[in-house]
């Protein structure tokens, strides 16, 4: 299980390279809109395409029990197949919206993508 941890220098530099490429910028406003599950998992969906079904997510807008419960669904439908689990404590922490954890989750996903499944690999789905 991983837990949201601040960046250090180098993979600050590597998550920027990456943002600025796919023209994301995270500042206050931004970091308030991926709080939501919505929005990431939309950007999630540009790299994993397949892999990622924007319908399943509630309303969130300002409840963070909404927002909480995007961020478990989400973590047991898409992080799950990308061998990425998410505790209690880091969903809480991104859908409070806070510093660092989105930069966290990023890094993750698309920086350190040696650890991670391939678009073209065999994904397996969780059993229903």
């Amino acid at each position: 299980m991983l837990h949201v941890r601040l960046l250090d220098s180098d993979e600050c530099r590597n998550l920027s390279l990456w943002l600025a490429k796919h023209r994301i910028d995270i500042n206050a406003k931004k970091r308030r809109e991926l709080s939501d599950v919505l929005p990431v998992a939309t950007i999630v969906k540009r790299v994993y395409t397949r892999l990622v079904d924007l319908n399943p997510y509630a309303q969130a807008r300002n409840s963070v029990a909404n927002k909480l419960q995007n961020w478990k669904v989400f973590n047991f439908t898409v992080l799950k197949k990308l061998n990425l689990k998410l505790s209690e404590a880091d969903m809480k922490e991104l859908a409070e919206g806070k510093v660092g954890a989105i930069e966290w989750l990023f890094h993750e996903l698309f920086v350190r993508p040696e650890s991670l499944p391939n678009e073209n690999d065999q994904i397996i789905s969780p059993a229903t």
